[in-house]
């Protein structure tokens, strides 16, 4: 029954429950202003995104982020207890890079600037876009499913997934068939 949503010039994760907004994940500054950019995983009231655009919740309570300009996902862990984890992208000396490669989710695959995130439990996937690709985390792997290793091109044709087109995203949702 909650409701999350990724408040994007604050640089949090918001809940509506029980009719009070609450900060689910993110830095909280002193006097209603914005929270400063950054990263940083670890503890959800500590933890720091960089304009999160997406938001998905699976039926554990785990929330999924799609943490835009830092070109990571990010999951924060159902409970009272919450911590955020990255999930995919990689960081390197505290840094997140960008980039677009496939490979194991937090070590080599590189994302950048994913605008959402969707999660298929019946199958164990969970899907993010970003720029002009659909990508799939599966099995602590990312793929890119239209194009290859990051690499997609824009257009307006129906074919194949591997050979599609689009020409930017907006939004994601898996329906309950997975």
């Amino acid at each position: 029954g909650d409701l999350f949503v990724a408040d994007y010039y604050c640089h949090t994760i918001r809940v509506v429950s029980k009719g009070m907004l609450q900060t689910a994940a993110g830095v909280v500054m002193a006097g209603g202003k914005p929270a400063k950019s950054g990263f940083k995983d670890g503890p959800a009231a500590a933890a720091m995104f960089n304009r999160s655009t997406g938001v998905d919740v699976d039926s554990k309570g785990n929330v999924y982020v799609a943490d835009h300009d830092n070109n990571l996902i990010r999951m924060i862990s159902a409970g009272p207890a919450r911590t955020v984890t990255t999930i995919a992208g990689k960081v390197v000396s505290g840094v997140p890079m960008k980039g677009a490669k496939d490979g194991p989710a937090t070590t080599v695959a590189m994302v950048s600037g994913p605008d959402d995130v969707a999660v298929d439990e019946k199958n164990g996937r969970i899907y993010f876009v970003e720029n002009l690709c659909l990508r799939m985390i599966y099995k602590g792997q990312v793929s890119t499913l239209n194009g290859q290793d990051g690499v997609c091109a824009y257009g307006d044709q129906d074919s194949k997934i591997l050979t599609a087109r689009f020409n930017g995203f907006g939004g994601l949702a898996v329906d309950n068939q997975g």
